[in-house]
């Protein structure tokens, strides 16, 4: 039998947990809508002849690091997208592949 106190206390801290993750899908999604935009207009100008690289974070593990990537490759002007290095502990360098814009 747990104490309503430590229980009231492991509750409480839960909540606050469930606040940080949900801040940090906020956060995701914001980024990931200002990539896409940013994506949109390279692949409509039709300038980029190589991969755009991404500074991404942060990123709180791996698990985070690959939805984000899969998120990415997702977009309809992405045709790949390579993880290439990473910076400090919680971000990463990514290379975007866009579609041709001719094709």
């Amino acid at each position: 039998h747990v104490p309503d106190a430590e229980a009231a206390e492991l509750i409480a801290g839960l909540r606050q947990l469930t606040e940080i993750h949900q801040r940090l899908i906020e956060s995701m999604r914001g980024l990931l809508g200002a990539y896409e935009e940013a994506l949109e207009q390279l692949g409509a100008a039709g300038d980029a002849t190589g991969p755009v690289s991404v500074s991404a974070g942060p990123l709180a593990n791996v698990q985070a690091l690959r939805a984000f990537a899969e998120t990415l490759e997702r977009l309809p002007v992405v045709r790949d997208v390579e993880v290439r290095g990473y910076e400090g502990g919680d971000r990463a360098i990514v290379d975007v592949h866009l579609l041709d814009a001719t094709s």
